[in-house]
């Protein structure tokens, strides 16, 4: 009897993932130029040499425009005059939602007179300490999924592809990114699908 529980289980499973799975989709790599233009378009001009990906980044569509979300010192320190010669993180997304996940890029300032690049860093970092609007869920973040019908439930974590609040309808995927669902947003990190 367990066992024929458990193939049942089994069996929802994997119907909802056949039934919602998107498959063939291609993905295109974004590089370091994407990076450093829209660090260019934020005012700090900063050679490709000096901007170093800190993974390999995919987007659903080529070429994609990205945005600066975030940046702040690698070590905690201020963004100063003598940050010269330091290492900063910044925070990237695609400016359109679900194209692709945020990343982080690691910028190395030169040894040389930094003050172009020091206000656009410090606006940055005191723009990414200022309280976001209240979204239930946020791209790129872990959440977890119930899948219901009548009879049965799964829960599954899950990472958002798009940002929503309650109530929305949101792209999220599988933690291996096979798989991806279109779900409802219920709460803070809930979210709701049927089978």
């Amino acid at each position: 009897m367990r066992m024929r529980r458990i193939a049942r289980v089994c069996f929802v499973v994997a119907a909802a993932v056949a039934v919602h799975a998107v498959t063939g989709q291609e993905t295109y790599p974004i590089g370091t130029s994407q990076a450093v233009a829209a660090l260019s378009a934020k005012g700090i001009a900063i050679p490709g040499e000096d901007v170093s990906m800190t993974a390999n980044v995919v987007a659903s569509q080529p070429h994609p425009a990205l945005e600066v979300l975030a940046a702040g010192s690698i070590f905690g320190a201020e963004v100063s005059q003598r940050a010269s010669g330091s290492r900063f993180w910044v925070k990237l997304g695609c400016q359109v939602a679900g194209v692709c996940l945020p990343f982080y890029a690691l910028v190395a300032l030169p040894a040389v007179d930094v003050s172009p690049w020091i206000d656009g860093l410090r606006s940055m970092a005191s723009a990414s300490a200022k309280p976001k609007t209240s979204f239930a869920v946020q791209a790129g973040v872990r959440a977890t999924l119930i899948l219901e019908d009548g009879r049965s439930r799964i829960e599954m974590p899950v990472v958002a592809l798009e940002r929503g609040m309650i109530g929305s309808e949101i792209r999220v995927a599988t933690p291996d990114r096979k798989n991806s669902y279109r779900v409802t947003v219920v709460g803070p990190g809930l979210l709701k699908g049927s089978l």
